[in-house]
């Protein structure tokens, strides 16, 4: 982002107790079409890790196109998926981190989660950023949007 950082949204995430199913593989760039590239910083709250829900990245795969797929889970989130067998297990990454690590990837990295095993709720909270510029139409829907870095 060469022309500075500008603040898009955030939103925290709870996997309840009860929430035992993965979030399956997406990017976020599928949700967010026809707009500017976006950062986004997965922060956890609690200690993460495999048992408890936390982030799984593919390694490399902000670099290569992928193919979406029409799926919801049977609630109806994540709905634009990428299928499991499109995914190399050996580029898979299970991020077990402390609470209050930062994790910045691209609009662009497929990612999901573990499921919550763990039997107590786990929160994180997403920071997301983009590029200064005019409001796209799909800004609008971000109220709270300041540049915080700018190009001096």
């Amino acid at each position: 982002m060469p022309d500075g950082v500008m603040f898009l949204s955030d939103k925290i995430v709870v996997k309840t107790a009860d929430k035992t199913f993965a979030t399956p593989w997406h990017m976020d760039c599928f949700y967010w079409t026809n707009t500017r590239s976006k950062l986004s910083v997965w922060i956890p709250f609690d200690d993460a890790t495999g048992d408890n829900g936390t982030l799984t990245v593919v390694r490399g795969s902000h670099k290569k196109k992928w193919t979406m797929i029409n799926e919801a889970l049977p609630n109806g989130e994540f709905v634009f998926q990428i299928a499991n067998n499109d995914i190399n297990k050996d580029d898979i990454v299970i991020c077990s981190v402390k609470r209050g690590t930062g994790i910045f990837f691209s609009d662009q990295l497929v990612h999901g989660s573990t499921k919550n095993d763990a039997g107590i709720d786990r929160y994180t909270v997403i920071n997301t950023y983009h590029a200064p510029a005019d409001d796209e139409p799909f800004d609008l829907g971000f109220p709270a949007r300041e540049t915080i870095l700018p190009v001096n």
